[in-house]
């Protein structure tokens, strides 16, 4: 078993972990007689694994086989409540006609001729987009009916621009090493072009760090910066409006945060600018996070808050992209711009990115007509109370002008009398 496998197993385990295991597995995809192949013996435990979940799960049965015919036959495994062999059979000398599919728990699919075969990556991302994807979004839109939950993704650079990889020669880490290390200020960047200062871009990059909550949320920490503003683990969205009907809610990592960007110009606020400009009555909210290394803390903050019937969510979920579910597909509306004014890094926008993107965003909600059924009256103006307290303050002022000036006459008069009374 090569390393990949063996780290896409770790990952199917994980699922397994999550809840969802083989045999549902098998029903999502019709297989009713299933075939699993191992193809060393260093599977015989993650077989047995599978195993289980079909003993417990009882609406079908699986057989299992090794590829190699010296791995022995059978498998004594004793724990706690389940005991029991599982037997191996020799794949070479099996009818495959028997099966509906036969899943092989490696990539390397030169011994697996079979129309039926399925390989082990394949495998692996079907798990994971049922397990971090299809089913707890589904979950939480039933949760949310009145709900509007979008997925979407991130733009893909180009691999043949040479320009663009030329003049990007770093990532996020490499790039934060240098500048944090650096005591000359003179690292070059693709910022530089914008006018932002070594500093300054550190700090547009630094993630704010986070604390977990007890419900299970990761919430960033609280930041005080004139480029960055976090409170209550929310990043501020400049010229939110201060009234609204609805929300409009980003979830996702690095790219709906807004490294790279001051508050003013990141994907959120350049969208709450268009919407203001169209007078469209929704908030923008930015609870991007630094989940690309834990992506069911998204899940975890999504399940953590209640938005409200008509409220609008953007999720990313890294290049997982469901089927049933509304998605946004943005991973090549860059494609015709040029990559090296749009990126700051191998993988991240700076802040005129960010504004096309917001563009896109604004172009989708608005052909997929989220704003048709938009009604919504603004608060009325109140002028005649505004007059009512300006034209108080006016009269008390003209009152303690003239009370002034009388008591003022009124003295000098009380001396020029006494005065003329003394001569």
């Amino acid at each position: 078993m090569t390393e990949a496998d063996e780290r896409m197993i770790t990952q199917l385990r994980d699922c397994f972990n999550a809840g969802y295991q083989f045999p549902q597995y098998c029903i999502d995809n019709n297989i009713k007689k299933p075939l699993f192949v191992g193809v060393d013996e260093s599977q015989k435990n993650f077989l047995w694994e599978i195993f289980v979940q079909f003993k417990y799960h009882k609406s079908m049965t699986a057989r299992f086989a090794f590829a190699t015919p010296s791995i022995p036959k059978a498998v004594n495994f004793t724990v706690h409540f389940i005991s029991g062999s599982l037997s191996f059979q020799d794949y070479s000398k099996l009818n495959l006609e028997d099966f509906d599919k036969i899943i092989v728990l490696a990539n390397d699919m030169s011994e697996f001729k079979s129309d039926k075969s399925v390989c082990l990556s394949d495998i692996c991302k079907f798990f994971f987009q049922k397990t971090y994807c299809d089913i707890p979004l589904l979950h939480f839109m039933q949760k949310h009916p009145g709900v509007k939950l979008i997925v979407t993704n991130f733009p893909i650079k180009p691999t043949t621009n040479h320009e663009f990889e030329k003049k990007c020669t770093y990532i996020l880490a490499q790039l934060a090493h240098k500048l944090r290390n650096d005591k000359s200020g003179n690292v070059k960047t693709l910022m530089d072009w914008l006018g932002y200062s070594n500093a300054e871009i550190l700090r547009m990059i630094t993630w704010p760090g986070s604390t977990l909550n007890q419900d299970g949320s990761v919430a960033l920490r609280d930041v005080d910066h004139p480029l960055m503003h976090v409170k209550n683990g929310i990043r501020n969205t400049a010229y939110q409006p201060e009234h609204f009907k609805n929300r409009i809610y980003f979830f996702g990592i690095s790219h709906q945060f807004g490294l790279y960007a001051p508050d003013a110009n990141t994907l959120e606020s350049n969208l709450q600018k268009m919407l203001n400009e169209k007078n469209l009555p929704y908030r923008v909210e930015n609870r991007g996070g630094a989940f690309m290394c834990a992506m069911q803390n998204i899940f975890y903050n999504l399940n953590a808050f209640n938005p409200e019937p008509g409220d609008i969510i953007f999720v990313y979920l890294d290049r997982l992209m469901p089927l049933n579910i509304p998605s946004f597909d943005i991973s090549h509306v860059l494609d015709s711009y040029n990559y090296a004014e749009l990126f700051a890094d191998k993988t991240h926008l700076n802040e005129n990115g960010y504004k096309i993107l917001a563009e896109k965003y604004f172009e989708y909600l608005v052909e997929n007509d989220f704003f048709s059924h938009t009604n919504f009256e603004y608060p009325p103006p109140q002028p005649y109370l505004i007059a009512m307290v300006f034209r108080k303050k006016m009269l008390q002022a003209r009152q303690n002008f003239w009370t002034t000036k009388t008591w003022t006459f009124t003295k000098q008069s009380c001396v020029t009398n006494d005065l003329k009374s003394a001569a």
